[in-house]
């Protein structure tokens, strides 16, 4: 009988415990549906405005231009540089990169390229939940999350043709790294664990 009355016990512990954890997730998806409506609502007028009213490629040319034909450089095999006489260091290639899979896939549209910086911006959302989360608790996580989201300048800059966005999600993301790294091995009781973590 006591033995029965545990595993009854554990049970019911069991079901307190999904709860909050069902309902923490359901927080979770709605944030990052509504952070990717965002970005895919704002990719589609940005693009209507430029095509329609500005009449022109991009929003902000200059930069936009030259990472825009180095992704397509890229995707080609052609020789990755700009301008005549060429620059051949002129950008780092991490940014053109992402625009190249974009073209690859879709070809040279820029809508498509939008969309694929919008699902980059909702990853960084749910990296700034997951950031906030590890370091202050999931009520800390989702308030995070949402002013990511619902920024305006975060979320317009996020689907422009330009390097800034990306590179700030994946600093996030190297961020979320370092800070699990940091908690890992101070519960290992490592002497000076995290004075060698900061020194690397």
């Amino acid at each position: 009988m006591r033995k029965s009355g545990q595993m009854r016990h554990l049970g019911h512990t069991e079901v307190a415990a999904t709860g909050p954890a069902r309902r923490e997730m359901g927080r979770v998806a709605a944030l990052l549906v509504v952070a990717l409506v965002v970005r895919i609502v704002l990719a589609i007028g940005v693009q209507y405005q430029l095509d329609h009213v500005l009449h022109r490629q991009f929003l902000i040319p200059g930069d936009a231009d030259g990472y825009w034909e180095l992704g397509g450089k890229l995707i080609a095999g052609q020789t990755y540089a700009l301008y005549d006489p060429p620059r051949y260091a002129l950008r780092m290639p991490g940014f053109p990169a992402v625009l190249a899979f974009s073209r690859g896939l879709f070809g040279p549209h820029l809508l498509p390229a939008r969309f694929c910086l919008a699902c980059i911006g909702t990853l960084g959302v749910y990296w700034v939940y997951l950031l906030g989360r590890e370091l202050a608790g999931p009520a800390v996580g989702l308030a995070a999350g949402w002013m990511v989201t619902l920024s305006p300048l975060l979320a317009g800059f996020s689907i422009l043709i330009l390097s800034e966005s990306t590179f700030a999600v994946m600093m996030t993301g190297s961020l979320l790294v370092f800070a699990r790294l940091v908690k890992l091995l101070s519960q290992n009781d490592e002497p000076h664990s995290q004075s060698k973590v900061l020194a690397c």
